[in-house]
């Protein structure tokens, strides 16, 4: 029997190249013969990945790379992934190739038709004869450092794109910020000939461990027509003032606590409308290890389409705005009928440990006015707020009833699993809850009754929070006063974060009963970004409802 490879189907070839590791053993099967490098060409350029830090450099490649795509449309129909560590290079950051290796950066390749197909695409895409110049004093030169102009004009040109991710600096977006912005909002040429049009996965990454990444890029890919999944991470403002209100305007953040009366949950115009957005409606958007400036969250917030699942994470001590937990509730409630999903979180270090500024606001806020939201995963922050977190109410008191009948009305009906999450510091690791804190209330007035795999929370015999007598309000018109309605999740559960030990403490089941389990979400998170670089299908978010 012949054993020659002739003899198997190209459908099984293909399936066996689909399992070739490593990926650099691909470009050896590609030179074996005509068939196998048919075969093995579109598992080449499925997934582009560049790393401006790996030892032969992703900038280096960036001309010869993206002369092969303008040139090539079938080449470009075939990158499905497109991904860049590092930072974009400029004339500042490269002197040219006389100072350094030769190789530090490749040239456009010699093609005679090279200059003329830079020229139809910027002309295409340029909206005066000043800005046509300015493009082409950027890309024509034989090693041009302008990574942002290249990259605008390389991403562009990839018309089956679904996946992207970006990390950038403060530095030199300018031409991608322009490019993004007019395909959002179908400026022309993208009004007759649309981009982007499968592209779902967006992730937007800061480049700087310690100082915040502006957002720019962030807003008009909320925009994105296919957009299905949106990341941002390490994002911020520098300093207290707005990065996107010359972009748009919608009304100003509401400072109350009565969230569920506030403009931007009863004014239909932005309840997960979108402002007009003519996108698909949105799965999950993430903002990690992040702070936007207050007034800029509900620009952002208002660019989705009924988004499903939100995930806020504020971080990043270093950008200097305020932070207001009733301002970023009455963001989120823009989509107060669509989200079903709702993770509302801050880094480890918290937010307030030297106190209150002037300019913030860390009262405890109510959930009552989201209609469709199933989970809420949430730092006790903004349940109880910084007063009673610091100085929490005597076990017993007035004061404490009062906490408990708010925290009894600050959840909706349609609510099924709670969690909350908190951060033990210092002296504070792998010891329960002191018996005067919140957190301690919340083990002792439990929210779930013991059914299957539920938790129970609290020792019996004590008054569960879901048997507290509910608390007259205002009396009707009748002149009898009225209870609020009882508001009870089916399944609570506390989870504690040890930020110097990386290890959970879920606080399960009665006074002191502690189940540990090891976590690193920093290392988590590392692995699903590298899984996210090699093109593998991961769920990058966070899993909201877990014991």
């Amino acid at each position: 029997m012949s054993t020659s490879m002739d003899l198997l189907s190209v459908e099984l070839l293909d399936n066996i190249v689909s399992f070739v590791q490593p990926r650099s053993a691909l470009f050896e099967l590609a030179l074996v013969s005509r068939k196998f490098n048919s075969l093995v060409t579109p598992y080449l350029y499925q997934h582009i990945f560049l790393d401006s830090n790996s030892s032969d450099g992703g900038n280096r490649h960036i001309l010869p790379l993206t002369f092969l795509i303008l040139q090539n449309p079938s080449i470009a129909s075939l990158v499905k992934s497109f991904t860049f560590r590092g930072s974009f290079q400029d004339e500042e950051s490269w002197s040219g190739p006389g100072d350094t290796d030769d190789d530090s950066r490749l040239p456009w390749p010699e093609h005679p038709d090279r200059e003329n197909i830079l020229r139809r695409l910027i002309k295409k895409i340029s909206h005066s004869e000043e800005e046509e110049d300015e493009w082409l004093e950027k890309v024509l030169p034989q090693y041009t450092p302008w990574d942002d102009a290249i990259f605008s004009l390389l991403l562009i040109s990839l018309p089956n794109l679904r996946r992207l991710d970006l990390e950038i600096t403060n530095y030199n977006v300018a031409y991608l910020e322009r490019i993004f912005n007019r395909i959002a909002f179908s400026a022309p040429p993208f009004d007759l000939n649309p981009v982007f049009t499968q592209l779902s996965d967006i992730m937007i990454a800061g480049n700087d461990d310690r100082y915040p990444t502006d957002y720019v890029l962030l807003y008009p890919c909320c925009r994105f027509p296919a957009i299905k999944r949106l990341y941002g991470h390490r994002l911020g403002a520098e300093e207290d003032s707005p990065h996107l209100s010359e972009i748009t305007s919608v009304p100003s953040p509401i400072e109350t606590s009565e969230l569920h009366d506030s403009k931007l949950h009863t004014d239909g115009r932005f309840q997960s409308s979108g402002l007009n957005n003519t996108t698909s409606t949105i799965e999950t958007f993430e903002l990690r290890d992040s702070k936007l400036h207050l007034s800029d969250l509900p620009i952002i917030l208002g660019a989705l389409k009924s988004p499903q699942k939100l995930i806020i994470h504020i971080g990043n001590s270093w950008a200097w705005t305020p932070i207001r937990t009733p301002d970023i509730l009455s963001a989120l409630l823009i989509h107060a009928t669509s989200v079903r999903r709702l993770a509302l979180d801050h880094e480890d270090y918290y937010p307030f440990e030297e106190g209150v500024g002037p300019d913030d606001n860390a009262d405890p806020v109510s959930f009552i006015g989201f209609t469709a939201f199933t989970h809420l995963r949430v730092a006790p922050l903004f349940l109880f707020g910084h007063e009673d977190m610091i100085h929490a109410p005597e076990s017993g008191s007035g004061k404490e009833l009062e906490m408990l009948y708010r925290l009894r009305g600050a959840f909706p009906w349609t609510l099924e699993s709670l969690g909350v999450r908190a951060i033990a510091m210092g002296q504070e690791m792998l010891t329960p809850p002191a018996r005067d804190s919140c957190s301690w209330t919340l083990l002792r007035y439990g929210m779930a009754r013991c059914k299957d795999n539920d938790y129970t929370f609290g020792k019996p015999g004590e008054r569960r929070l879901a048997e507290l007598p509910s608390k007259p309000s205002k009396a009707s018109n009748s002149g009898h006063p009225t209870h609020q309605p009882l508001s009870t999740p089916k399944r609570a559960y506390i989870c504690y974060l040890y930020a110097y030990t990386g290890k959970v403490v879920s606080m399960v089941g009665g006074e002191n009963q502690l189940t540990a389990r090891k976590s690193d979400d920093e290392k988590q998170r590392q692995q699903e970004l590298r899984q996210w670089h090699s093109g593998k299908s991961v769920d990058w978010t966070e899993k909201i409802a877990r014991p």
